[in-house]
Protein backbone atom coordinates (compact mmCIF):
# COMPACT_ATOMS: atom_id res chain seq x y z
CA UNK A 1 0.00 0.00 0.00
CA UNK A 2 2.27 2.87 1.16
CA UNK A 3 5.52 1.77 -0.52
CA UNK A 4 6.01 3.29 -4.01
CA UNK A 5 9.70 2.22 -4.27
CA UNK A 6 10.68 5.88 -5.05
CA UNK A 7 10.08 8.26 -2.18
CA UNK A 8 8.70 5.68 0.24
CA UNK A 9 10.43 2.33 0.42
CA UNK A 10 11.17 -0.45 2.89
CA UNK A 11 14.53 -0.62 4.62
CA UNK A 12 15.75 -4.20 4.72
CA UNK A 13 18.64 -5.69 6.67
CA UNK A 14 20.87 -8.48 5.57
CA UNK A 15 20.24 -11.84 7.16
CA UNK A 16 23.22 -12.90 9.25
CA UNK A 17 24.63 -16.27 8.16
CA UNK A 18 23.84 -19.08 10.55
CA UNK A 19 27.50 -19.89 11.18
CA UNK A 20 28.17 -16.31 12.38
CA UNK A 21 25.43 -16.30 15.01
CA UNK A 22 26.55 -16.78 18.61
CA UNK A 23 25.25 -16.43 22.14
CA UNK A 24 26.39 -13.32 24.01
CA UNK A 25 28.40 -13.88 27.16
CA UNK A 26 27.22 -12.77 30.63
CA UNK A 27 29.69 -9.87 30.62
CA UNK A 28 28.56 -8.63 27.21
CA UNK A 29 24.93 -8.34 28.27
CA UNK A 30 26.00 -6.64 31.53
CA UNK A 31 24.55 -9.11 34.00
CA UNK A 32 27.55 -9.33 36.30
CA UNK A 33 27.27 -8.41 39.99
CA UNK A 34 28.67 -4.91 39.49
CA UNK A 35 25.89 -4.04 37.06
CA UNK A 36 23.14 -3.88 39.69
CA UNK A 37 21.22 -0.61 39.87
CA UNK A 38 21.70 1.91 42.62
CA UNK A 39 18.20 1.14 43.89
CA UNK A 40 19.14 -2.52 44.37
CA UNK A 41 22.38 -1.72 46.22
CA UNK A 42 21.04 1.12 48.37
CA UNK A 43 19.88 0.53 51.95
CA UNK A 44 16.14 0.22 52.44
CA UNK A 45 14.06 1.79 55.19
CA UNK A 46 10.35 1.13 55.66
CA UNK A 47 7.92 3.81 56.84
CA UNK A 48 4.25 3.48 57.75
CA UNK A 49 2.14 6.48 56.78
CA UNK A 50 -1.29 7.14 58.29
CA UNK A 51 -3.43 9.37 56.10
CA UNK A 52 -7.00 10.50 55.49
CA UNK A 53 -9.30 10.06 52.49
CA UNK A 54 -12.18 12.49 52.76
CA UNK A 55 -14.68 14.48 50.70
CA UNK A 56 -15.14 13.80 47.00
CA UNK A 57 -12.06 11.57 46.93
CA UNK A 58 -14.19 8.85 48.52
CA UNK A 59 -15.31 8.19 44.93
CA UNK A 60 -11.76 7.33 43.84
CA UNK A 61 -10.98 3.65 43.49
CA UNK A 62 -7.91 1.94 44.92
CA UNK A 63 -5.87 2.18 41.69
CA UNK A 64 -6.60 5.90 41.29
CA UNK A 65 -5.53 6.47 44.91
CA UNK A 66 -2.25 4.65 44.24
CA UNK A 67 -1.58 6.94 41.25
CA UNK A 68 -2.09 10.02 43.42
CA UNK A 69 0.37 8.69 46.02
CA UNK A 70 2.95 7.84 43.34
CA UNK A 71 2.68 11.34 41.83
CA UNK A 72 3.05 12.83 45.30
CA UNK A 73 6.25 10.85 45.93
CA UNK A 74 7.76 12.09 42.68
CA UNK A 75 6.66 15.67 43.38
CA UNK A 76 8.47 15.77 46.75
CA UNK A 77 11.46 13.92 45.23
CA UNK A 78 11.18 11.04 47.67
CA UNK A 79 14.10 8.57 47.41
CA UNK A 80 11.75 5.64 46.89
CA UNK A 81 12.87 2.07 46.24
CA UNK A 82 11.85 0.42 42.98
CA UNK A 83 10.77 -3.18 42.66
CA UNK A 84 12.93 -5.53 40.60
CA UNK A 85 12.04 -7.09 37.27
CA UNK A 86 11.28 -5.89 33.75
CA UNK A 87 8.65 -3.34 34.89
CA UNK A 88 9.92 -1.61 38.06
CA UNK A 89 7.29 -0.01 40.30
CA UNK A 90 7.52 2.14 43.40
CA UNK A 91 7.84 -0.27 46.33
CA UNK A 92 4.80 0.48 48.48
CA UNK A 93 2.10 -1.56 50.16
CA UNK A 94 -1.44 -0.34 50.84
CA UNK A 95 -3.83 -1.62 53.48
CA UNK A 96 -7.32 -2.99 52.86
CA UNK A 97 -8.94 -1.28 49.87
CA UNK A 98 -11.52 1.24 51.09
CA UNK A 99 -14.99 0.56 49.61
CA UNK A 100 -16.04 3.15 47.05
CA UNK A 101 -18.13 5.88 48.68
CA UNK A 102 -16.61 5.48 52.17
CA UNK A 103 -14.48 8.19 53.78
CA UNK A 104 -11.65 7.40 56.17
CA UNK A 105 -9.57 9.05 58.88
CA UNK A 106 -7.26 6.09 59.29
CA UNK A 107 -5.74 4.68 56.09
CA UNK A 108 -2.23 3.21 56.03
CA UNK A 109 0.60 2.85 53.55
CA UNK A 110 3.96 1.09 53.93
CA UNK A 111 6.65 2.81 51.88
CA UNK A 112 10.28 1.85 51.25
CA UNK A 113 12.89 4.62 50.93
CA UNK A 114 16.67 4.70 50.60
CA UNK A 115 17.05 7.42 53.26
CA UNK A 116 16.12 7.04 56.92
CA UNK A 117 15.85 10.80 57.57
CA UNK A 118 13.76 11.86 54.57
CA UNK A 119 10.59 12.71 56.52
CA UNK A 120 12.70 14.62 59.07
CA UNK A 121 14.11 17.05 56.50
CA UNK A 122 10.83 19.01 56.21
CA UNK A 123 7.74 19.48 58.38
CA UNK A 124 4.71 17.31 57.75
CA UNK A 125 2.83 20.39 56.50
CA UNK A 126 5.21 20.61 53.53
CA UNK A 127 4.35 17.09 52.39
CA UNK A 128 0.62 17.72 52.85
CA UNK A 129 0.82 20.81 50.63
CA UNK A 130 1.80 18.48 47.80
CA UNK A 131 -1.30 16.34 48.31
CA UNK A 132 -5.00 17.03 47.68
CA UNK A 133 -6.73 18.59 50.71
CA UNK A 134 -8.86 15.46 51.08
CA UNK A 135 -5.72 13.31 51.51
CA UNK A 136 -3.54 14.42 54.40
CA UNK A 137 -0.73 12.57 56.15
CA UNK A 138 -1.37 12.41 59.89
CA UNK A 139 1.60 10.42 61.08
CA UNK A 140 4.81 8.78 59.83
CA UNK A 141 6.41 5.90 61.74
CA UNK A 142 9.66 4.12 60.94
CA UNK A 143 9.38 0.32 61.06
CA UNK A 144 12.07 -1.96 62.46
CA UNK A 145 13.02 -4.30 59.63
CA UNK A 146 15.95 -5.99 61.40
CA UNK A 147 13.94 -9.19 61.96
CA UNK A 148 12.29 -9.18 58.56
CA UNK A 149 9.23 -7.37 57.36
CA UNK A 150 6.77 -8.99 59.76
CA UNK A 151 3.04 -8.85 59.13
CA UNK A 152 1.76 -6.94 56.13
CA UNK A 153 -0.88 -4.25 56.59
CA UNK A 154 -3.68 -6.58 55.51
CA UNK A 155 -2.43 -9.32 57.85
CA UNK A 156 -1.79 -6.95 60.76
CA UNK A 157 -5.25 -5.31 60.91
CA UNK A 158 -7.80 -7.55 62.63
CA UNK A 159 -10.86 -5.26 62.55
CA UNK A 160 -12.10 -1.92 61.24
CA UNK A 161 -14.68 0.34 62.87
CA UNK A 162 -17.09 2.50 60.86
CA UNK A 163 -19.32 5.39 61.92
CA UNK A 164 -22.62 6.06 60.14
CA UNK A 165 -24.46 9.33 60.78
CA UNK A 166 -28.20 8.62 60.64
CA UNK A 167 -30.79 10.68 58.79
CA UNK A 168 -34.26 11.27 60.28
CA UNK A 169 -35.77 8.14 58.74
CA UNK A 170 -32.89 5.97 59.93
CA UNK A 171 -33.14 7.36 63.47
CA UNK A 172 -36.68 6.00 63.69
CA UNK A 173 -35.42 2.55 62.66
CA UNK A 174 -32.27 2.56 64.79
CA UNK A 175 -33.20 -0.58 66.79
CA UNK A 176 -34.01 -2.50 63.62
CA UNK A 177 -30.73 -1.40 61.99
CA UNK A 178 -28.67 -2.47 65.01
CA UNK A 179 -30.46 -5.84 65.15
CA UNK A 180 -29.73 -6.45 61.45
CA UNK A 181 -26.05 -5.67 61.96
CA UNK A 182 -25.80 -7.99 64.97
CA UNK A 183 -27.39 -10.82 62.95
CA UNK A 184 -24.56 -10.80 60.39
CA UNK A 185 -21.43 -12.79 61.12
CA UNK A 186 -18.30 -10.63 61.09
CA UNK A 187 -20.15 -7.45 62.14
CA UNK A 188 -20.69 -6.21 65.71
CA UNK A 189 -22.36 -3.10 67.14
CA UNK A 190 -20.17 -0.78 69.22
CA UNK A 191 -21.75 1.13 72.12
CA UNK A 192 -22.19 4.91 71.73
CA UNK A 193 -24.02 7.62 73.64
CA UNK A 194 -24.63 9.64 70.47
CA UNK A 195 -28.20 9.00 69.23
CA UNK A 196 -27.36 10.33 65.77
CA UNK A 197 -24.70 7.75 64.87
CA UNK A 198 -24.26 3.98 64.67
CA UNK A 199 -20.84 2.43 65.20
CA UNK A 200 -20.09 -1.05 63.91
CA UNK A 201 -16.94 -3.13 63.56
CA UNK A 202 -16.02 -5.51 60.75
CA UNK A 203 -13.73 -8.46 61.47
CA UNK A 204 -11.27 -8.75 58.59
CA UNK A 205 -10.84 -12.51 58.92
CA UNK A 206 -14.58 -13.23 58.62
CA UNK A 207 -16.09 -13.27 55.14
CA UNK A 208 -19.31 -11.30 54.82
CA UNK A 209 -22.33 -12.97 53.15
CA UNK A 210 -22.36 -10.17 50.53
CA UNK A 211 -20.00 -7.51 49.29
CA UNK A 212 -19.54 -4.70 51.80
CA UNK A 213 -20.73 -2.19 49.18
CA UNK A 214 -24.02 -4.10 48.79
CA UNK A 215 -24.62 -5.34 52.34
CA UNK A 216 -24.16 -2.14 54.37
CA UNK A 217 -26.46 0.12 52.28
CA UNK A 218 -29.24 -2.48 52.41
CA UNK A 219 -29.04 -2.60 56.23
CA UNK A 220 -29.53 1.17 56.42
CA UNK A 221 -32.31 1.22 53.82
CA UNK A 222 -30.20 2.59 50.98
CA UNK A 223 -29.11 1.29 47.59
CA UNK A 224 -25.54 2.61 47.35
CA UNK A 225 -22.78 3.37 49.85
CA UNK A 226 -22.49 6.97 48.67
CA UNK A 227 -26.03 7.56 49.99
CA UNK A 228 -24.71 6.98 53.53
CA UNK A 229 -22.67 9.36 55.67
CA UNK A 230 -20.16 6.64 56.51
CA UNK A 231 -16.54 6.98 57.60
CA UNK A 232 -13.89 4.53 58.78
CA UNK A 233 -12.53 5.91 62.05
CA UNK A 234 -10.59 3.14 63.83
CA UNK A 235 -8.64 -0.07 63.27
CA UNK A 236 -7.50 -2.79 65.65
CA UNK A 237 -4.11 -4.44 65.18
CA UNK A 238 -3.34 -8.11 65.69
Amino acid sequence: GVCDNKQIFNILTEVQPQDQKRILTRTEINLDEDAKTTSERAPRFCFRLQYTKRGDLKYLGHLELAKIIHRFLRRVRAPFVLSEGFSPKIKASFGHALPLGVESDIEFLDLWLTRSDFFETKPLAYFNLNLPQEIQILNVTGLDMSNGRGLSLQEGISSMTYRVTLDEEQKMKRSEIEANIQAIGGLTIDPTTNPDVVLFTQETQTKLPQKFSELIPSIFGKTYLNELAIIKQHVTWV
